[in-house]
C-alpha cells in the first residue's frame, strides 16, 4: 500500500498525487502536500513552538474529486486571509447522501504565519487533470494548483 504525496511540476503549475488507505486519509495528505509545498517543512516543523488553534469546518460538494478542491481551497483561503498555515487536520466524517452530496466534517489545526511566509503561494486548487479513486492497493488522488 503506497501512502503519502509526490508533488510534481505542471506547467505552472503544481500537481499532488496523493495516496492512502482511505479516502480520509487523502484529505489529510493534500493538506500535509499544500503545507510542505508552500513552506519546504513538514507540519510538525511548522507548528514546533507555536500554539496550535483549532476550527470545525464543514463542506459540501457534488463529488469526491471537487470536495478534494475545496477542502484546498479552504486551506489556502486560511493562509490567504487569515494568515495561518493548516498544521493538523482530523477528519471527523466523510459522508455521502442517497442524492450523491457528499460531507466533509473535519477540525483543522492552525497557526500564525507571522514572519514565515511561504515560499510558494497558491491561488488555488483546480478542476484541471482532478482524480480521486479507488485502486486495488487502496485510493489515489490528483490535483493540480495553481501559482
Amino acid at each position: 500500500m503506497k501512502r503519502g504525496f509526490i508533488a510534481k511540476p505542471h506547467t505552472a503549475d503544481c500537481l499532488l498525487e496523493l495516496y492512502g488507505e482511505t479516502p480520509e486519509e487523502i484529505f489529510d495528505q493534500s493538506a500535509r502536500a499544500l503545507l510542505h509545498e508552500m513552506t519546504g517543512r513538514s507540519p510538525e516543523q511548522v507548528a514546533a513552538g507555536k500554539t496550535i488553534s483549532y476550527d470545525t469546518i464543514t463542506l459540501h460538494a457534488p463529488s469526491l474529486p471537487w470536495l478534494l478542491v475545496d477542502w484546498l481551497n479552504e486551506l489556502i483561503y486560511r493562509y490567504d486571509v487569515r494568515h495561518s498555515y493548516t498544521v493538523e487536520t482530523r477528519i471527523n466524517r466523510l459522508e455521502c447522501s442517497p442524492a450523491n452530496q457528499f460531507t466533509l466534517h473535519a477540525e483543522i489545526g492552525t497557526v500564525p504565519v507571522a514572519d514565515d511566509l511561504a515560499q510558494i503561494q497558491f491561488k488555488a486548487a483546480t478542476y484541471h487533470d482532478l482524480r480521486f479513486e479507488r485502486t486495488p492497493d487502496g485510493w489515489i488522488a490528483q490535483v493540480v494548483l495553481d501559482v
